[in-house]
C-alpha cells in the first residue's frame, strides 16, 4: 500500500492561517509511481451532483478539472464497490469523462472505494432488500474497474464508521470469531482487503483512509498529534482536518513532517486553491447551503483568483 490518509473527527483547519508563501507543501513528492509537484490534495467530498441514475456527468468532469493542477492529486467522493447492493446511499460509477478531464490538465485522480456496511439504508436498495456485506474480492474487482475507468489509483475508505472501520473499531465489532476481539483479529478484514486490492492493481496504486476520534477501548492517545501513526508508517502520509485549537500547527507540521495535506471545504470554494496558497491570495468563503444541492450553483461557479483580479 502506497499512502495513508489520516483525519481528525473535528473541524477542518482555518485555511487562511495555513500557508503563507512557498513552504514545504509546495514541494514535489513521489506517491507510488507518480511524481507530484506539490502536496496539496483534494479531500474526498460527497456532493450529490450525479444524474437521476446517480451517474457522474459533464458537471462532475468540469468540477474536477477546475481543481486539477499539473502534478496535483485529487481524491473523489466515495463510490460503491458493487453498485446499489453495496448498501444505502444512491451512487453508480461513471467516471471516464472525469478522469480524462483531470488528465488533460496534467493532474492525478484516485477513486475512493466504499462499502457502507451496517450504515446502509434499505430504502435506497431495490425492493428494500436487506443489504449484504462485502468480501475482499469485491474490493479488488471494484479497483480493477476504477483503473479501467482511467483512475491512477484507489483510496480504500476505512473511516467514518463504514464497513472496514466497523471491523476495526471495538464500538461496532462485537464478533467472537477470527474477525473480532484482538486488534490482530479486528484488523484482519482490512488487511485482507489491502492485499486483494494490491494484488489486483499493484500496491503502488493503493492508499487507505482512517479516522481518529471514534471511541474504542484500544484507542491510541492522539490528542493534537498523529505522531504515533507517522512513527510506524513509512510511505506517503496525508494529514486531513484538525488543527482547530492551533491553526498555525498546519504549516509547522507540514514543514516538520513533509506530509501531504488534504483540504476539503476550502477546495470547494476555491477551485484554484493551489495557486492561491502559493501566492498568498485570500480565499473565497464557502457556502454550506449549496454543499449537497443539485446543479452548478455552489459547485462549479466559484470564482478563480484571476477572474477576481480582472474585475478589480
Amino acid at each position: 500500500m502506497e499512502f495513508l490518509k489520516v483525519e481528525y473527527q473535528c473541524s477542518l483547519l482555518h485555511i487562511n492561517n495555513f500557508l503563507q508563501g512557498p513552504r514545504h507543501v509546495t514541494r514535489a513528492i513521489k506517491v507510488g509511481n507518480h511524481q507530484l509537484e506539490h502536496r496539496v490534495v483534494l479531500a474526498p467530498l460527497t456532493r450529490f451532483r450525479g444524474d437521476e441514475n446517480h451517474v457522474p456527468t459533464d458537471l462532475q468532469a468540469k468540477y474536477y478539472a477546475q481543481r486539477a493542477t499539473k502534478g496535483g492529486l485529487l481524491i473523489t467522493e466515495a463510490t460503491f464497490i458493487n453498485g446499489r447492493e453495496a448498501g444505502g446511499y444512491p451512487c453508480v460509477p461513471g467516471w471516464k469523462k472525469v478522469t480524462s478531464a483531470v488528465h488533460e490538465k496534467g493532474g492525478l485522480i484516485y477513486l475512493q472505494v466504499w462499502h457502507v456496511g451496517r450504515a446502509a439504508l434499505r430504502c435506497f436498495l431495490p425492493n428494500n432488500v436487506q443489504p449484504v456485506s462485502a468480501s475482499e474480492i469485491q474490493y479488488a474487482q471494484a479497483s480493477k474497474n476504477a483503473v479501467a475507468a482511467g483512475f491512477d489509483g484507489v483510496e480504500l475508505h476505512g473511516a467514518n464508521g463504514y464497513l472496514i472501520d466497523q471491523f476495526l473499531n471495538t464500538s461496532s465489532n462485537s464478533r467472537t470469531d477470527q474477525y473480532g476481539g484482538s486488534i490482530e483479529n479486528r484488523g484482519r478484514f482490512a488487511l485482507e482487503v489491502v492485499k486483494a486490492v494490491s494484488d489486483a492493481i499493484g500496491a503502488e496504486r493503493v492508499g487507505s483512509a482512517c479516522l481518529l476520534g471514534l471511541r474504542s477501548r484500544n484507542a491510541i492517545d492522539t490528542v493534537n498529534t498523529l505522531d504515533p501513526f507517522r512513527a510506524v508508517w513509512k510511505g506517503a502520509f496525508i494529514s486531513a482536518g484538525g488543527y482547530t485549537t492551533k491553526p498555525e500547527l498546519a504549516t509547522e507540521i507540514a514543514d516538520k513532517t513533509g506530509n501531504l495535506i488534504a483540504i476539503g471545504r476550502a477546495f470547494i470554494a476555491n477551485p484554484d486553491l493551489v495557486y492561491r496558497l502559493k501566492n498568498s491570495i485570500p480565499l473565497t468563503k464557502y457556502n454550506r447551503d449549496t454543499f449537497y444541492t443539485p446543479g452548478p450553483v455552489g459547485y462549479t461557479d466559484y470564482p478563480f483568483a484571476e477572474q477576481e483580479e480582472a474585475k478589480a
